[in-house]
Formats: structure tokens, sequence, C-alpha cells
């Protein structure tokens, strides 16, 4: 219940930042994806800036595992 998948495709050599919305009773999150690799950086409390890259185009599941304050 604490995990959210987005699936984006992702452009080889391009990294995208994702703006996602922290739920409420939650601090923080981790961020994992199937291909490429999936960075998370706080940069406002309760939004997270999620940045995919990838080698190759593709599409990325990328899953935030969310933290109970």
């Amino acid at each position: 219940a604490n995990v959210y998948t987005m699936n984006v495709k992702a452009i080889g050599g391009f990294p995208f930042t994702y703006l996602v919305r922290v739920p409420a009773g939650y601090a923080d999150a981790s961020a994992t994806a199937s291909k490429g690799t999936a960075d998370v950086m706080t940069k406002v409390p309760g939004l997270l800036a999620v940045t995919v890259s990838a080698d190759q185009s593709a599409d990325v599941a990328v899953k935030l595992a969310f933290t109970k304050k």
C-alpha cells in the first residue's frame, strides 16, 4: 500500500524529471527503475523530484516506496 508505480517512456541519453506529491502521512520515498536509473530528490516539503534516465529508449516501470512519518 505504500508503493506507487509509474510507467514512463525513457528516451535514451536524455534524463527526465517527474514531480510527485508525497501523500499525507508519509515522509519521503526511495525509487527503483526496471531499466536505467531513478533518483529521488526533495526540493520542497511534500514534493519529490524523480529523475529517470536510461542509456537506450525504453518503457520503464518506476516504483516509489514511501516511508510513513
